[in-house]
């Protein structure tokens, strides 16, 4: 039984009219564009209790779903697909292509799952105090299997792999109360750090208006956790929550500026490489000075591939490495054991910046 995912309408406005009002060098991110107009269409109408399963909603987190054909932005195209699919002999072709690609989506969550659960497994061994929870099911998720007498995503899993890479080679951090993450998806990242870190109770998450609203909604499904979203950040005082319960604070970037604490670590995996170069140093001119422990970074070492979603130049990791000053902090290479065991990450595209101490 997995718990209920609601709309709540005057936050996504909230969201849309302020991004759209909003000059920030943080909010224009041409990767994202073509997304945000296509979720438009759908975010409204769409059963976030199945958000998991919804193509038209998870395409952007490169899962969720069987995939669909990218329909045009532009209306009149729209419609003329949408008319040739019902077209003999379009529809033959059209059904044959759902149907092989139905198959084959099911069998990668089979393999999905199974590679999953070994994952787990290790990542018990060696974290014996692990906490487990059903909400990582939550929004109907597709690649559930049980284990320990929780159901368990896949996809949580590899998330997880990521958290464990960390600390497994810097224990140290598992003292971190508090974490900042730029990009964090639909939110398992978050559920991820919880698990494995006894100390965390405070996550701020930052992204960018479509996919903060369905990661906001999703994480307030979860039991544990209690989220402060957009429309509530204002009217409370970030240095007196967080004490005795486990809070995740949901923003926009445009509002970092108004944040008035500082955070143990800083997490992004491989969103950076998404934005423009003059957007990367933003967000590390305002966050480094807010990071009391350290920054983990995952980005392909040359970026992404040239040109993608219109991008001006691609964002390598050694660009995001001159971002932090070397006489603030070491720079280490991260070996990641689990993400590249079980899920094929490359071992070049991870690395720590630690906090000098003063």
């Amino acid at each position: 039984m997995t718990e209920a995912i609601n709309h709540n309408f005057e936050l996504l406005d909230k969201l849309i009219n302020d991004d759209q009002s909003n000059n920030s060098v943080l909010t224009s991110n041409n990767y994202w564009m073509n997304y945000t107009k296509r979720i438009e269409r759908h975010i409204r109408n769409a059963d976030l209790n199945h958000m998991r399963t919804n193509y038209n909603l998870t395409k952007g987190f490169a899962w969720g779903g069987v995939p669909k054909p990218t329909v045009s932005n532009l209306y009149i195209k729209r419609i003329t697909f949408y008319f040739l699919e019902k077209l003999f002999p379009f529809t033959k072709v059209a059904n044959e292509y759902k149907r092989l690609l139905n198959a084959t989506h099911r069998r990668n969550i089979g393999l999905l799952k199974n590679v999953a659960h070994l994952c787990l497994e290790e990542i018990h061994q060696n974290f014996q105090d692990i906490i487990l929870t059903n909400d990582t099911c939550n929004g109907d998720a597709e690649d559930v299997f049980e284990y320990n007498d929780y159901n368990i995503s896949a996809e949580w899993v590899t998330h997880l792999a990521r958290a464990a890479d960390l600390y497994s080679q810097n224990q140290n951090l598992l003292k971190a109360k508090s974490l900042l993450e730029i990009g964090p998806g639909i939110g398992l990242n978050t559920l991820a750090h919880f698990a494995l870190n006894k100390n965390l109770n405070i996550v701020m998450n930052v992204d960018i208006p479509h996919i903060l609203y369905l990661s906001t909604q999703f994480l307030k499904s979860v039991k544990f956790i209690k989220v402060i979203d957009y429309l509530d950040f204002e009217k409370i005082d970030l240095r007196d929550i967080g004490k005795d319960e486990k809070i995740v604070v949901q923003l926009p970037p445009w509002a970092l500026d108004k944040v008035d604490i500082n955070f143990d670590l800083l997490l992004n995996h491989f969103s950076f490489q998404e934005m423009e170069k003059n957007i990367v140093s933003e967000y590390l001119a305002l966050l480094r000075k807010k990071i009391n422990f350290a920054a983990f970074i995952q980005n392909r070492s040359t970026g992404h591939k040239k040109g993608a979603g219109g991008q001006m130049e691609p964002v390598t990791l050694d660009f995001i490495a001159s971002c932090f000053d070397k006489d603030e902090f070491i720079e280490k290479d991260l070996n990641p054991k689990y993400a590249s065991k079980y899920w094929d990450l490359q071992k070049d595209c991870s690395k720590v910046f630690l906090k000098k101490k003063n």
